[in-house]
């Protein structure tokens, strides 16, 4: 888990990133979170699939929606997790994909923890 220098849990998204990409437009934001709420959990187990496959197109595409998804919402760790996957892909080259694929996921459950509490409507 990532600390901040006072010991409280560290936002696991740049919110005012995430408000800057959408013109501060809070309808917008509301849509978005509740989209990966359900979109998030479901691109990580068919990133999954795709790891235990050996599928590298499956993999890359769904790296990159990811990548896409998460630079939005300026979760950069987690987007350059997202990145280093789709490159796995487009190489073909999936050893170490695992690896990658399990940090991404602890990051992208924080994210999905952290807008499911209501509360976080109060730190936009």
């Amino acid at each position: 888990m990532n600390m901040s220098m006072d010991g409280s849990m560290e936002m696991p998204v740049d919110l005012t990133e995430l408000k800057k990409n959408v013109g501060g437009r809070m309808e917008v934001i509301t849509m978005l979170v509740n989209h990966i709420l359900v979109d998030f959990p479901d691109k990580i187990k068919q990133l999954r699939q795709g790891v235990a496959m050996a599928d590298a197109g499956q993999v890359r595409l769904l790296a990159h929606t990811l990548k896409s998804s998460l630079g939005s919402f300026g979760a950069g760790e987690a987007r350059e997790l997202a990145y280093n996957l789709e490159i796995c892909g487009a190489t073909g080259e999936l050893v170490g994909a695992e690896e990658i694929l399990q940090q991404l996921e602890r990051l992208i459950e924080r994210i999905v923890a952290f807008f499911s509490d209501p509360a976080w409507v109060n730190k936009v």
